[in-house]
């Protein structure tokens, strides 16, 4: 009954419509008149779409074959007066069909170019309806343009002349265009419709002798069948040539440095797709790219070259794994010729790279490092030999005449052909090992002590960058597990296998080396490390390691040590029984040492009986007394200090004990060294290169980090050094520091070239945690620099734009972390600095659109844990800022600047990052800054795949459009 009621009430409100347009039109009102009598029908705000107002004065207007003008005129005011929509009246007249009223026709073609400029939406029910109206509204002159043209009338006709014309100008109007990019989503069916009828008339155009005067049809036709965002710098954001404004790239070297020291033994894929990711979001060619990843391996290998061990690390991933990640950087695309298959992108960046003549001379001086590396790129059909010879030839060319530099690197020397041999040395290994168990355990360990040193480094490296590191270790886990138990050559493996993963896992880490198996499957090296090994950034609590002490044993073992020949078989357990215990037998000898009971010359005696025959036991020892030494007071150090020193000092009878004692004593004092540099332990010793930064310093960590980070800023690359000292830094302060004082030193930069060097670097510094990092970036420091009125004086241009980068950038690596790496974490998150201990405190002095994508796309993994809520929380500080704020500030306009970035860099795949964006947040900008707002940037900021995406999108779209057509005041 409501229902029937409520249409007889539209009925007669429309009726009443009709009589009064009638009585209008007998008594020639004009259109002010009109507008005065109209408002006693129709309640006040009520629109007269309700009530069919435009379809009745189109019906008065066009009943003749010849239109009304001066109903036409009413038409005209009702719409200036707000009484109806632009969406109901384009709906109308692209119902109407009488093409064969030419007047009519003409008419309405001449009412839509009056109207066009400001056809617009300023009521919520109107939006919804907008873009399928102007889409019905061009399939309308698309019909128009189609039958002028069937029906063979004059060229200069305006049936044919005004549709090209008005397509034109709504296609060249970035709000029109951009609504009926939304209509395409929202209608397929008609705009399948459009793209037919737009290949009819090119068929029709095709077939007609002379052209239409007037703007061109065929434009607006090729424009309509290829419906995309409007050509602004967000369109063409995926070509534009980086190159220019960017001659240097400071994010890949960085980038690779951090890598090759944080996991060398990443997949390639890892690898590939992390450069993938940048040169996504710098907008490189990939021959750039390519060129750049080339360029910064041969920096890095070039600083390590002269005295630091880090060269079997980079000569093994410049020679055996750069070939691999270019080849994945490539894919596919692998042009034929006679010559040869190569890659074009490859080819074009050694041409790319002989612009970088001095870093040329380096590396080709005197072992032809390049030449080496174009060489194996034949065997990966990148490049084929007449490249080879262009090359040489170039080369040539440039230096004519010009001294080359020479290296002095005094390991340049052999590194190229040592890497070389190295593969199938490790083949032979494993080859070895894979044999019969029973029939190597005589010669194993004289096999495997033939490489620790510099060697062992070398192969380690090696077996990290073509991925059988993990296969290695499993090797000597084996190993270590037959020969727990035994005497002679079954002792002597479980000491070298044991020692061997001690410093794998030391170089690599566990979380690289170890698969995640069940608690009872894991072998006990495994559990070892996980409960008592120190790591850098994992320190064990030295109570912890004493829990799986056995008393029998640990008092049967003491009683060895005070022996003047200690037999440690005679005890009756197993060696991995015995490593349990030696940590309770330390603290019982430092305990006796402190209380008395013993002088310096037993614990001398007593250490020494521990080294003589089996090295895993000083291990095992040193590793509780350094975890021990973290929780005592300065004046308590010095003794298992002390300790810990004697077991780096050489036994005076070395040469006279059992065989390859001398090969494991040597590795077991770099395994000793490397614990107490992890913990930051002050020692007598200094080794080059891997101490060359200590963390234990007089000056406040943030000083510390300020000079190490303007080296790095100055540069413009990251040496070894400088990725060590960075590292320490993070580990010790923990992320929330790090970040917080990272992101305040760039804060501190003031030209764009500086700003944007410095986010490229820090983007490549984060990498030692993205995930972590950015989460710290987007829940504490950001908010701070958005709520703190101390910190947010920084927010002015360039440091705004600057840090909106650093934000979008961080924000799609962590994306690409957390969907490709399901493995722990390297670091931990780290608390609070108010939990770290006070002994690391007291070093910090003062206060703490939717595109759809190319088939070759990859697909968008989902959002999720951490990114996905610190993102929540990062766009509920900005609707706090955009809507409660009663002024346009410069947060404001950071606000906006982050949401430009995140579509910029993200293009294609921005929908999961902001789908956790409040739905004000957008209008609450609009209206702030409607002149920094773009249409494609706002087609942009929503899924156009879900309806309640398309209507927030016409919203602020008609909002846009509705701010720009305000008259200014």
């Amino acid at each position: 009954m409501g229902v029937t009621m409520e249409s007889s009430k539209v009925t007669s409100k429309t009726s009443s419509l009709k009589a009064l347009l009638l009585r209008a039109w007998r008594e020639r009102w004009s259109d002010l008149q009109w507008g005065i009598h109209i408002k006693t029908i129709l309640p006040r705000g009520v629109s007269g779409d309700v009530y069919n107002l435009a379809d009745c004065i189109l019906q008065q207007a066009l009943v003749g074959p010849a239109p009304n003008q001066l109903v036409l005129s009413y038409l005209k005011h009702s719409l200036s007066s707000q009484l109806v929509s632009y969406a109901s009246v384009l709906q109308r007249i692209a119902k109407y069909d009488g093409f064969h009223k030419p007047y009519c026709i003409s008419c309405l073609l001449e009412f839509i170019e009056s109207i066009q400029s400001g056809i617009t939406c300023r009521g919520k029910p109107e939006e919804g309806i907008l873009a399928s109206a102007i889409l019905n509204l061009v399939h309308w002159l698309l019909q128009c343009y189609q039958h002028a043209l069937s029906s063979n009338l004059d060229q200069s006709n305006s049936m044919l002349t005004k549709p090209a014309s008005i397509l034109n100008n709504m296609l060249n109007c970035g709000f029109l265009t951009a609504m009926l990019y939304l209509a395409k989503h929202d209608d397929k069916e008609l705009y399948n419709e459009v793209v037919k009828k737009c290949h009819e008339i090119e068929e029709l155009v095709s077939q007609t002798t002379t052209a239409p005067p007037g703007p061109s049809i065929q434009e607006a036709l090729i424009k309509l069948c290829d419906l995309e965002l409007g050509a602004t710098s967000l369109t063409t954001v995926g070509n534009r040539d980086a190159d220019l404004s960017e001659p240097l790239t400071y994010c890949v070297q960085a980038l690779l440095a951090i890598q090759v020291r944080r996991k060398i033994s990443a997949e390639t894929s890892e690898l590939a797709d992390q450069l993938k990711l940048l040169q996504r979001l710098k907008g490189y060619k990939m021959s750039r790219l390519c060129c750049e990843v080339i360029r910064a391996c041969f920096m890095s290998l070039n600083d390590v070259l002269v005295g630091i061990t880090e060269d079997s690390k980079w000569g093994a991933f410049t020679f055996l794994k750069l070939p691999q990640v270019l080849s994945a950087l490539v894919g596919n695309n692998i042009t034929p010729s006679p010559d040869g298959d190569f890659s074009e992108d490859i080819a074009e960046a050694v041409q790319l790279l002989l612009q970088f003549v001095p870093l040329i001379d380096l590396m080709d001086s005197p072992h032809n490092f390049i030449e080496a590396l174009l060489n194996d790129l034949i065997k990966l059909k990148l490049l084929n030999k007449s490249h080879i010879k262009a090359y040489i030839t170039s080369r040539d060319s440039l230096n004519l005449g010009l001294p080359r530099l020479e290296n002095t690197g005094t390991q340049s020397l052999n590194i190229l052909e040592v890497i070389h041999r190295t593969t199938p040395t490790l083949q032979r290994i494993f080859k070895t090992m894979d044999a019969d168990n029973s029939k190597i355990q005589e010669a194993l360990p004289n096999v495997l002590c033939q490489v620790p040193g510099n060697s062992f480094e070398l192969i380690l490296s090696v077996a990290a960058v073509e991925g059988n590191l993990k296969n290695f270790v499993s090797k000597l886990i084996k190993f270590n597990e037959a020969s727990k138990s035994g005497s002679g050559s079954r002792s002597v493996l479980f000491d070298v296998t044991f020692i061997m993963l001690c410093y794998i896992v030391q170089q690599h880490g566990s979380h690289e080396v170890f698969d995640d198996e069940k608690p009872e499957d894991k072998s006990f090296f495994q559990r070892w490390v996980e409960s008592c090994m120190i790591e850098k950034g994992k320190p064990k609590c030295p109570e912890a390691i004493l829990e799986q002490a056995d008393p029998t044993v640990v008092d049967a073992l003491l009683n060895q040590l005070n022996s003047a020949q200690p037999d440690f078989i005679s005890i009756g357990v197993g060696w991995d029984s015995i490593c349990l215990n030696v940590a309770p037998a330390m603290k019982e000898v430092v305990l006796a040492w402190e209380q008395g009971a013993l002088t310096a010359t037993d614990v001398k005696r007593i250490l020494d009986n521990m080294r003589q025959t089996m090295c895993c036991l000083p291990i095992c020892a040193s590793n509780w007394l350094c975890s021990y030494m973290q929780i005592l007071q300065q004046d308590a150090l010095l003794k298992p200090m002390n300790m810990v020193q004697q077991f780096l000092t050489p036994l005076t009878n070395e040469d006279s004990l059992q065989e390859n004692f001398k090969e494991r004593t040597v590795l077991t004092i770099q395994v000793i060294r490397k614990m107490q540099h992890d913990m930051h332990m002050a020692t007598s010793f200094k080794v080059k290169s891997t101490t060359s930064h200590s963390i234990i310093s007089k000056e406040p960590m943030s000083e510390e980090l300020s000079e190490i980070w303007n080296g790095v800023q100055e540069k413009g690359w990251l040496n070894y050094q400088d990725t060590h000292s960075l590292e320490n830094l993070f580990l010790t302060a923990g992320p929330n520091w790090f970040v917080y004082n990272l992101v305040k030193e760039i804060m501190k930069l003031r030209y764009k070239e500086e700003l944007d060097r410095a986010v490229d670097l820090a983007l490549a510094v984060f990498h030692l945690d993205i995930e972590t990092c950015t989460e710290v970036l987007l829940t504490s420091v950001l908010p701070q620099y958005l709520h703190n009125k101390a910190m947010s004086d920084d927010l002015f241009e360039p440091q705004c734009s600057a840090l909106a980068k650093l934000c979008a950038y961080c924000t799609y690596a962590a994306w690409q972390s957390q969907s490709t790496n399901n493995r722990k974490r390297p670091h931990p998150p780290s608390d609070d600095l108010d939990d770290l201990p006070s002994k690391i405190l007291h070093l910090e002095e003062g206060p703490l659109m939717l595109k759809g994508p190319p088939p070759d796309a990859p697909s968008v993994p989902p959002l999720k844990g951490p990114l996905l809520n610190s993102l929540k929380i990062l766009f509920n500080s900005f609707s706090l800022i955009t809507e409660h704020t009663p002024y346009i500030s410069q947060q404001t306009h950071f606000v906006f600047r982050v949401l430009e970035m995140l579509v910029t860099c993200g293009r294609d795949q921005t929908k999961p990052i902001l789908q956790g964006m409040p739905s004000t947040l957008v209008p609450s900008l609009v209206r702030a800054l409607p002149h920094m707002f773009s249409t494609d940037l706002v087609l942009r900021l929503y899924d156009l795949t879900s309806n309640a995406g398309r209507k927030a999108t016409a919203s602020d779209l008609c909002l846009l459009r509705n701010l720009e057509l305000k008259p200014p005041i």
